[in-house]
């Protein structure tokens, strides 16, 4: 049976990794566990396969991970000794979920702040995962120091002092001018880098995201309309990578003797400078890849990118050879690319939707080993968080690890990528194309057992206030963004044409159903709602039967709650 380890055994364990852990090199180097079987009996993942050692001719394994003491959420890592050990056992490098990010780092209410100079204020959660990386031999992912979200207002005001228009936009008056932001965008690296170095992490951190989600295709020149491109305009992602590769070369030749480095010794140096990527999501999607690459192309040519960070939040219905087309083509432009934040959305529900994630892992992995064997420079591939209850993206358990630690088999689906061995077979599901009929009229009602779940952010819950007939009726409420919405699984329907029909009502001009396929989102069905009335939503879609699963949601094109009532799904053939 398997055990969860003691408190005497986590340290035990815990003081044996330590003393094996390895210099801190600017790669991701590879930690061995040197510790015994009978040692790490009690453990429940003492007999998994060793991620970091099986992968490490192909490319670094790295996870994410967030410190208890940042929002004091008992699910994070570091703290937990458990995770740690788990951490240490599998991955060769960490990236820290949110404690390096803008808002919880930029000082401009410390009195050390001017108009043109931005401080550093490390958090003690960030110096807490700095020192443990350090004392664990586990290189660093910086992430990151440009940002447009979690980017608090008041660092593009004037005096600091934000002034919104219609409470929720900043007036344009009170936005600094492109000196003044060049200034204080430069000043934050440089504030950065130098407490990196000065403060012995200068060869714990081995790359930084410098810029982060800059890129949105549609928008002006294909940038996204942050306040950083408001202000500097087209020189934004070039002042960024310079002001990180100056001061990078800077405070490096500065402190270079307290890591044994000769300062005059370039070659040497670069043992102790990080490595720079810019980072975006949806980033092999053509027209955004494509956007990307003409941005980044002249920064790569002037010397100060290095790397891509391709995000890789995907689903199991996502194309694998997209990912792996964006993949050769960053590569033939920067000198390398990672995976870094990957994670795996269930497309289903049902009793099969592990093993399709596992299926989808174990092709994923594979495609980039033999990308890798063909010339695609990836260096690193990181898991976006170590366990599901834990995961930004909770409700599709998307990472390859449970709450308690035990393995998934989207894990299996990972190694047996590298081993050859076969996952097993899915589990036989009897056929079921009968109506699925939806009033919401019983008693007691609840939405998620009746498999009802929300998609992003909110609430999706029975209610009796508002309906279009009977006494029940379904709210999706608290929607932090237009794709936000109700979902619900039609996966059983695989292989058939089906009809979607109910009725909805929103304060937005439009409610619309939508087919849950990444990178396509297929758009079924519309209702005209701006009047705020019911209005009715018919539609047909015929589902492939190559989808491992099937879900549909409603949304709006902002963000307003979304009512749905009498909703019926059935076979249109």
């Amino acid at each position: 049976m398997k055990k969860y380890f003691s408190s005497e055994t986590g340290k035990r364990i815990m003081t044996l990794m330590l003393s094996a852990a390895m210099t801190l090199t600017p790669a991701a180097a590879v930690l061995p566990l040197a510790v015994s079987a009978e040692e790490t009996s009690d453990y429940v993942f003492s007999s998994y396969e060793n991620l970091k050692e099986l992968y490490k001719d192909d490319f670094n394994m790295g996870v994410a991970c967030e410190a208890i003491s940042h929002w004091g959420n008992r699910l994070s890592e570091i703290g937990n000794e458990e995770k740690e050990a788990l951490m240490l056992k599998e991955f060769g490098s960490m990236t820290f979920g949110n404690e390096l990010k803008p808002a919880y780092n930029m000082a401009f209410s410390s009195p050390e702040a001017t108009e043109t100079d931005l401080p550093f204020g490390a958090n003690r959660a960030a110096i807490e995962m700095l020192d443990w990386a350090k004392e664990n031999g586990m290189p660093v992912r910086g992430h990151t120091l440009i940002w447009h979200s979690q980017c608090e207002d008041n660092v593009f005001c004037k005096n600091y002092l934000p002034k919104y228009k219609n409470g929720r936009t900043l007036d344009p008056d009170c936005l600094v001018d492109k000196e003044t932001m060049l200034a204080r965008m430069e000043s934050y690296i440089n504030h950065v880098m130098e407490y990196m170095y000065a403060n012995g992490y200068g060869n714990v951190i081995y790359a930084w995201d410098v810029v982060n989600e800059a890129i949105e295709p549609g928008q002006t020149n294909d940038m996204r309309d942050s306040y950083w491109y408001q202000i500097l305009g087209d020189d934004f992602l070039m002042s960024a990578f310079k002001f990180a590769r100056e001061a990078e070369l800077k405070y490096s030749a500065e402190y270079a003797e307290l890591y044994g480095v000769d300062p005059a010794d370039e070659e040497a140096l670069k043992a102790i400078q990080p490595k720079l990527f810019y980072n975006d999501y949806s980033e092999f999607q053509a027209n955004k890849r494509d956007a990307i690459i003409k941005a980044i192309t002249p920064i790569v040519e002037a010397g100060y990118l290095d790397g891509m960070g391709m995000q890789g939040h995907v689903s199991d219905t996502t194309d694998i050879d997209a990912f792996v087309t964006a993949l050769n083509m960053y590569s033939a432009v920067v000198d390398e690319v990672q995976v870094t934040e990957l994670d795996v959305s269930q497309s289903g529900s049902g009793v099969n939707a592990e093993y399709y994630q596992a299926v989808f892992y174990n092709k994923f992995f594979s495609a980039l080993i033999d990308a890798k064997k063909n010339g695609a420079n990836l260096t690193c591939v990181t898991i976006w968080g170590l366990t599901d209850d834990n995961s930004w993206k909770k409700e599709t358990s998307p990472l390859i690890f449970n709450g308690d630690l035990t393995k998934k088999m989207a894990f299996d689906g990972i190694v047996y990528a590298k081993t050859g061995e076969e996952l097993p077979e899915p589990e036989a599901v009897e056929e079921d194309l009968s109506d699925g009929i939806f009033t919401f009229d019983e008693d007691g009602a609840n939405a998620q057992a009746l498999g009802f779940t929300v998609r992003g952010n909110g609430s999706v819950k029975v209610q009796s206030a508002e309906t279009y007939s009977g006494n029940g009726a379904l709210l999706d409420s608290g929607r932090g963004d237009s794709w936000h919405g109700v979902l619900f699984d039609v996966s059983r329907f695989a292989g058939h044409k089906i009809r979607v029909h109910a009725w909805v009502k929103s304060e937005d001009a439009r409610v619309k159903l939508t087919a849950d396929i990444d990178t396509r989102w297929p758009n079924i069905a519309s209702a005209e709602t701006a009047g705020g009335d019911w209005a009715e939503i018919n539609g047909t879609y015929t589902i492939s039967p190559d989808l491992p699963a099937l879900q549909l949601y409603f949304e709006t094109n902002n963000k307003a709650d979304i009512y749905v009532d009498e909703l019926t799904i059935s076979l249109a053939e």
